[in-house]
């Protein structure tokens, strides 16, 4: 059975990312009666202007990615196109070369044209034996003497505050992973500096990048999904390195998101027995959350009542329509496949965007003040799995 054409906004568009990273739009098509399904998706994230839509079936050419980065993003866009890259590329230091640090933003930033790598740096010496395309250091002191543009931080959450600080005191531009300080008061002091310094203060929420996410930030914005909604999540993540309890590393990734969606700040939340999370925020939107040790899984549901959208962030790829009676549905899904996560690349490519550009902030990064925000959010879990109360979150 087809999808009604009154459930799907008018003049939205297909689009269809392949393993290469190649883009193609269609206009969105009237349901064929008795088809089982219905495949046409929201969103324009990335078709070179003056291409034609292709027709069902045609296989979609690679685009150069230089060419597919903004220099700014309007609010929930995702036109990543004819954008031509940054010239010359920032130089960037990378600060820890763990998980987050060397296996996702060394090699991301590799790919990058926008970027050249200049100094890493990790006090492991079993991690700098590695083979790395630049020269690694144990001290960050001695990175950071390195002549450089930008630097990334991805060391263990206590020190990203000092290290933070250290490069704004040098000038550079600062792409912080999450949590961006230990207090709030850490936090507000980095603000205040990379304002004064006149720098680019970026947290390393990056799932606000995900096309899937994307996609449902338009869906408020266009009025079909309402920012009173119920968000169902279920987050596993494998344990080990650096890890900490997944309460308090990947929860504050959909707190961040349903904070981004709804432009409000989270006013309690709760942590109860087995991981699990509840947050509620002023528009009378909810989180109901459970965050474990496990196989990677990312699954969150959205529903205001009307209707549902599911985000399935690790193995959805498109946007498909179909009938749910009586609530009309939007499953977010994507073919399963390895080295999918587009989240990192697009996040950095927009922090390189915005070093060279001088924007200070790009729409739907997270800035110094989501970051705040990130760690109000942390002390009051903390907090609430003391007491196994609700506890608010500080307004700062």
């Amino acid at each position: 059975m087809g999808v009604s054409q009154t459930s799907v906004p008018p003049g939205w568009q297909f689009r269809r990312d392949l393993p290469n990273g190649s883009h193609g739009t269609q206009q969105l098509r009237p349901p064929t009666p008795g088809s089982a399904q219905l495949a046409p998706a929201v969103g324009r994230l990335g078709a070179a202007p003056g291409r034609s839509p292709p027709r069902s079936g045609d296989r979609h050419r690679a685009e150069p990615p230089a060419r597919r980065w903004p220099v700014r993003l309007d609010r929930g866009s995702d036109d990543w196109s004819a954008v031509p890259p940054v010239t010359p590329p920032v130089r960037v230091t990378v600060l820890g070369l763990g998980l987050a640090g060397g296996r996702i933003h060394v090699p991301t930033l590799q790919r990058l044209p926008q970027a050249k790598l200049v100094a890493l740096c990790d006090p492991d010496p079993v991690r700098r034996a590695g083979s790395w395309p630049a020269p690694v250091f144990a001290a960050w002191q001695d990175a950071l003497e390195v002549s450089a543009d930008a630097v990334v931080v991805a060391t263990t959450p206590e020190t990203h505050a000092e290290l933070t600080a250290a490069a704004v005191s040098l000038g550079r531009h600062v792409y912080v992973e999450k949590p961006m300080a230990a207090t709030v008061a850490e936090g507000v002091a980095l603000k205040h500096a990379a304002a004064a310094a006149g720098i680019v203060l970026q947290v390393g929420f990056a799932y606000r990048f995900h096309p899937l996410w994307r996609s449902v930030r338009r869906l408020l914005d266009r009025g079909w999904l309402e920012p009173r909604m119920v968000a169902r999540a279920q987050f596993t993540t494998p344990g080990g390195e650096g890890r900490r309890e997944p309460v308090f590393d990947v929860a504050c990734h959909h707190l961040d998101l349903v904070s981004w969606l709804t432009e409000q700040r989270a006013l309690e939340v709760q942590v109860s027995d087995g991981g699990a999370v509840g947050a509620r925020w002023p528009c009378a939107a909810q989180l109901l959350g459970r965050y474990q040790v496990g196989p990677p899984t990312d699954v969150v549901t959205l529903s205001d009542g009307r209707r549902q959208v599911t985000v399935d962030r690790l193995r959805g790829w498109r946007l498909r329509g179909r009938p749910s009676p009586p609530v009309p549905a939007l499953v977010l899904a994507r073919l399963a496949r390895s080295g999918m996560e587009v989240s990192f690349t697009r996040a950095l490519a927009v922090f390189l965007a915005a070093v060279r550009g001088g924007d200070g902030v790009i729409d739907g990064a997270a800035g110094p003040a989501d970051g705040i925000a990130a760690i109000a959010i942390i002390d009051a879990l903390r907090r609430s799995v003391v007491t196994g109360l609700p506890e608010p979150v500080a307004m700062v």
